[in-house]
């Protein structure tokens, strides 16, 4: 699962980004518990729970296709749209909200699951 490991690696240095900026957010405004009403606090909390709601999946459905042998290369590339719409919505949510990425973040992060699900299925009944 060597592609797999690579985005997982790849994912988690945005994830540090991500609680940096929460971290260095409440900080700056002395906020300990939730937003405080402060939006820049809030986008970057949103920015942060929008990736870890859907990272694990993604994985966990980039691992399966390596797992069950899909070609490296659709894998790799999967991966990289994935990984290319986590940017995007990470980005869209930084100082002021950036509709186009945003749009464009969740196109790829969502396309690119359905086709992991899509493929996974298919290779289920290749496979049995």
């Amino acid at each position: 699962m060597i592609i797999t490991g690579l985005y997982a690696s790849l994912l988690f240095f945005l994830y540090f980004k991500l609680t940096r900026n929460v971290i260095s957010l409440r900080r700056k405004h002395n906020i300990a518990l939730g937003d405080g009403k402060n939006n820049l606090l809030e986008m970057a909390i949103r920015a942060h729970g929008n990736f870890i709601e859907y990272v694990p999946i993604g994985l966990i459905l980039l691992g399966a296709l390596e797992l069950n042998k899909m070609n490296k290369l659709i894998v790799f590339v999967l991966g990289a749209f994935f990984l290319a719409g986590r940017i995007y919505h990470a980005a869209s949510l930084q100082k002021e909200i950036n509709i186009e990425f945003r749009i464009r973040g969740m196109k790829l992060t969502l396309y690119s699951l359905a086709t992991m699900a899509g493929l996974n299925i298919l290779l289920f009944f290749v496979r049995i």
